[in-house]
């Protein structure tokens, strides 16, 4: 039996538009590779306390981008929804958010 489809999945099936913008998991990984890298190298030992501290930071500063971007486009002004599709679309916050989390 197929499910039936809402609204929310044939709007957008893949989740928020410009998923990089919010938050770009490439350049995480990137970073966390880099501060277990520098992390090894300066302290020689392994310290959880400082690198769980570290990589507080670093995510703390992706959320709080991607919270950013998320607020940016809900705010956006512009005189159309052509322009700015997210402009007071809450349901864009949502899944934004989601992904952000996520």
């Amino acid at each position: 039996m197929q499910q039936a489809e809402t609204l929310s999945q044939a709007r957008y099936p893949q989740g928020p538009a410009q998923q990089r913008a919010i938050i770009n998991r490439r350049k995480v990984i990137s970073q966390l590779d880099d501060l277990t890298a520098t992390q090894g190298v300066e302290r020689g030992v392994h310290d959880a306390a400082a690198m769980r501290k570290s990589v507080q930071m670093v995510l703390r500063e992706v959320l709080e981008s991607g919270r950013a971007e998320i607020r940016r486009r809900f705010l956006e002004a512009g005189p159309t929804k052509d322009i700015n599709p997210f402009k007071g679309d809450g349901g864009e916050v949502l899944r934004g958010t989601a992904f952000l989390i996520d």
